[in-house]
C-alpha cells in the first residue's frame, strides 16, 4: 500500500516537473531577431508613454507657444485643485 502511494506521488511530481520544463523550454530559446523585436517594442512603449504630436516633433515650439502650453497646463492643474477643494467633492470622498 505504501509502495503504491509512493509511486503515485512520484508520478505526480514527475508530471509536474515535466510540465514546468516543457513550458520553460518553449519560452527559453529566442533568436536574435526575437531579441531585436523585443527591444523595438520596448523602445516604442517608451516613446508612446512620452508621446508628442508629430507636428510638435517636426516643428520646434516658439517661446510663445511654449508659454501658452505651460499656461494651459497650469489652468488645468488649478481647476482640478479647486474641484477637489469644493465641499461637494470632498463630502463624496469622505462618505466612502
Amino acid at each position: 500500500m505504501v509502495l503504491i502511494l509512493w509511486l503515485l506521488v512520484t508520478m505526480i511530481l514527475a508530471a509536474g516537473v515535466y510540465l514546468v520544463w516543457s513550458i520553460w523550454w518553449s519560452y527559453g530559446p529566442s533568436t536574435p531577431a526575437d531579441d531585436e523585436l523585443h527591444r523595438q517594442v520596448a523602445r516604442l512603449n517608451d516613446h508612446q508613454s512620452h508621446r508628442l504630436d508629430d507636428r510638435q516633433i517636426a516643428l520646434a515650439l516658439s517661446p510663445e507657444d511654449a508659454w501658452t502650453q505651460m499656461a494651459r497646463q497650469g489652468f488645468r492643474i488649478r481647476r482640478l485643485q479647486r474641484r477637489l477643494r469644493s465641499p461637494r467633492v470632498r463630502d463624496r470622498y469622505r462618505s466612502s
